[in-house]
């Protein structure tokens, strides 16, 4: 039987592509680059043509992609059925999401001064809250606004003085 025109242009290409290798490559890319014109150089009747024929193939195309995604989705929800435990990978991602929440967190609170004074009066051993811890609270945020952040010792022995100035006169 005869073969048809497109088939002897098919078969007489793909002997050029054996025979030529990248070089034929290239000018058939060169070639059918030719053939393009930018929408600019079109009548209006060609670019509603193009315009149609683009719309299609994407259509066609995104048809495609959400059938493949569909099918997809099938076979995932079947395997998620038979899996009993969460995803180590999203479990890992949380968590380590809630540490960082936490550490920025505790980094926020633990730089002002009402934290520092509260850090260095439970270190002290005084109870929170009462009348002589507020005076002696207030001293220090006031040392603490003026004095650099590597004096937190400072501050710590400051303190212990006047707690055991105050333990001495009120006991």
């Amino acid at each position: 039987m005869a073969k048809s025109k497109s088939q002897r242009m098919k078969e007489y290409r793909e002997r050029k592509k054996a025979s030529l290798g990248e070089k034929w490559l290239i000018q058939e890319g060169n070639r059918t680059r030719e053939y393009y014109k930018p929408t600019s150089q079109l009548n209006s009747e060609e670019k509603k043509a193009r315009r149609k024929r683009i719309r299609d193939n994407v259509s066609a195309y995104r048809k495609r992609q959400t059938a493949l995604l569909n099918k997809t989705n099938d076979v995932a929800l079947l395997k998620e059925a038979d899996l009993h435990g969460p995803n180590p990978l999203k479990s890992q991602n949380t968590l380590r999401k809630r540490l960082e929440r936490e550490k920025k967190r505790n980094s926020e609170k633990k730089n002002t001064p009402r934290s520092k004074t509260d850090a260095l009066i439970q270190r002290a051993g005084l109870t929170p809250g009462t009348r002589d811890t507020e005076n002696i609270r207030k001293k220090l945020v006031r040392s603490i606004l003026h004095l650099q952040p590597a004096d937190d010792e400072y501050i710590f022995y400051d303190l212990s003085e006047e707690v055991f100035n105050f333990r001495k006169n009120h006991s």
